[in-house]
């Protein structure tokens, strides 16, 4: 009876522990700029998102640097919304992404403007597998557990974002017309 028992143990699943306390976490963290378009018409306004990229869950992000300083533009910080982390898929494969400052950049100049790489801070966590209490308990698989998570501090930086201004369009002379301005 003891021999069937003990091969009957030999023969159930074994679950992983987690031995995550030891491991470094290798999560690459990165951001960019994104934007509807790289060029902008003289006098028009333009948002631009900043979107940080990671592969583990965000507990929190931000960004370090105080301002946005631009060189012959504007920039206003808009609102920012609560923490709200989507998945996406990336040429590095599926990801967390979450919008961490959105900017309104305009300018009342003809050239080039090139928005600075900005330094961004994040806490992410790394979820620990929680082992059964009770292989037998039926009730037990079933039973909602608390997921805990160990936290992992990165620092990293976004690339810089070139922006081409250009010079407003003429109007054509039916565009005149219909707005009912006179031509001389």
């Amino acid at each position: 009876m003891l021999h069937i028992l003990t091969c009957l143990l030999c023969l159930l699943p074994s679950f992983p522990s987690s031995n995550v306390e030891g491991s470094t976490a290798d999560a690459p963290c990165y951001a960019r700029y994104e934007c509807s378009s790289s060029e902008m018409i003289v006098g028009d306004s333009l948002t631009v998102h900043i979107v940080a990229y990671s592969e583990l869950p965000f507990l929190e992000v931000g960004i370090t640097t105080k301002n946005l300083k631009i060189k012959g533009a504007k920039a206003r910080k808009l609102p920012q919304q609560p923490l709200r982390e989507q998945r996406v898929r990336t040429e590095n494969g599926i990801a967390y992404a979450v919008v961490v400052a959105s900017y309104r950049i305009s300018s009342e100049t003809v050239g080039e403007v090139v928005l600075p790489a900005l330094e961004c801070k994040a806490r992410l966590a790394i979820y620990e597998q929680t082992p059964y209490q009770d292989f037998f308990s039926p009730f037990d698989f079933f039973a909602p557990k608390e997921r805990k998570y160990k936290e992992v501090q990165q620092k990293f930086k976004t690339s810089t974002l070139t922006i081409q201004i250009k010079e407003k369009p003429k109007r054509s002379t039916k565009e005149a017309i219909r707005s009912g301005s006179r031509i001389v």
